[in-house]
This record gives C-alpha cells, structure tokens and sequence, in this order.
C-alpha cells in the first residue's frame, strides 16, 4: 500500500483502507472479547451462585488498565503500535487455551482472564498510537471521531453473542469463535503498513 493511500483524507466517509483495517479489527476483537466475558460471567454465576465472582469476570479486563498502566505506556514508548497490536490479539488468542485448564478453579480463571485483560488495555493504548502514526489533521480528526465506534458496536455484538447462544455452545465452540476472532484481528493489523513509512 502506498504512503498516500495510508495518509488520504477520510473524506468519503471512513474508506481509507488503513482506517477500515484498523476498525475492522477493533471491531472483531470487541466481539471476542465480550462474547467471552458474557458468556463466562453467565457460567461462573451458574456454577458459584455469586453475583461477586461473575461481576469480576468482566472486571478482569477493566482493571489492568489502571494497574498496569505504566509498564502499559513503557511497551507503547519502546515498539512500533503495530507489532503490539499483532502481538496483543496473538497473545489473547492463546490465553484462551489456558480457560479450559483453569475453569475449574475460579482464582486460576480470574488469573488468566487479567492476563488477557492485560493485552486488551495494551490493545487500547496502542491503537490510539497507531492511529496518530497514520493519520494527521483534519483526517486525524475524523479517524478519531470514528473509531470508537468500532468498539461500541462489537462490544454490543459480542454481549448479543453471549446472550444468544449462552446454551447453545459449549465452552470449547465457544472458545474457538473467540479465538478465530482475535487471530483475523491480529491478521488485519500485520496487513497494515509501517506508520513510519505511511507517514514519509
């Protein structure tokens, strides 16, 4: 992809092909992540009977945003936003394989849930990143007015997800939607130029 096609102006809309990357992906890692946590926090209350236990599935992917935050802005300062976000949606997909493992014991499963959580708020750091490598000005503006939406709409299809199939699916089915999602996340970004080079 050539540097301009990467630094056009969104102004038809938001079909530059980096932005359409990058919100495609956004959106796809949102659907996994909340069709997980939904569908977990439905089976952790089922089989606890705690309200406590199924509240902190979800906050297992808020928390490291806070508590992690300065080795977080350390990872952004030393690599490229692009290989953080290949390298958090791999890592997410691989955490998932550990569930299985740690279902049975609610403390292992709250620990590996924080290590995912860990790569979605090194996720979320590092798209804002990318997006001001790519983009500057006016189509900074634009890109940034836009891209949460991506979010929004894939955290509101993944809890949909969890929802609806919640009884139709099992852990593993489950598990393998959810990691399918994140490795066409990670597939999307590693399609993405170098923001350097998009911006020479």
């Amino acid at each position: 992809m050539s540097a301009r096609a990467a630094t056009a102006p969104l102004s038809q809309g938001v079909w530059n092909p980096v932005f359409t990357r990058i919100w495609a992906a956004i959106f796809l890692a949102s659907v996994s992540t909340y069709f997980l946590l939904m569908t977990l926090a439905a089976k952790v209350f089922a089989s606890s009977g705690s309200a406590l236990w199924a509240n902190s599935v979800v906050l297992t992917q808020w928390l490291p945003a806070v508590v992690a935050l300065v080795p977080i802005r350390m990872a952004v300062a030393r690599h490229p936003p692009r290989a953080l976000l290949v390298f958090c949606e791999v890592g997410s997909a691989l955490a998932l394989l550990l569930v299985p493992l740690s279902y049975a014991t609610i403390a292992l499963l709250m620990a590996v849930l924080l290590c995912k959580g860990c790569m979605d708020a090194l996720s979320k750091v590092s798209r804002t990143v990318a997006l001001k490598g790519y983009f500057s000005g006016k189509a900074l503006e634009t890109a940034a007015s836009y891209y949460n939406t991506a979010a929004l709409a894939g955290q509101a299809v993944g809890a949909l997800m969890g929802a609806v199939f919640l009884g139709h699916l099992g852990m593993g089915a489950m598990l393998v939607v959810c990691g399918a999602l994140h490795l066409a996340a990670s597939a999307l970004y590693q399609s993405l130029p170098r923001a350097d080079a998009a911006a020479s």
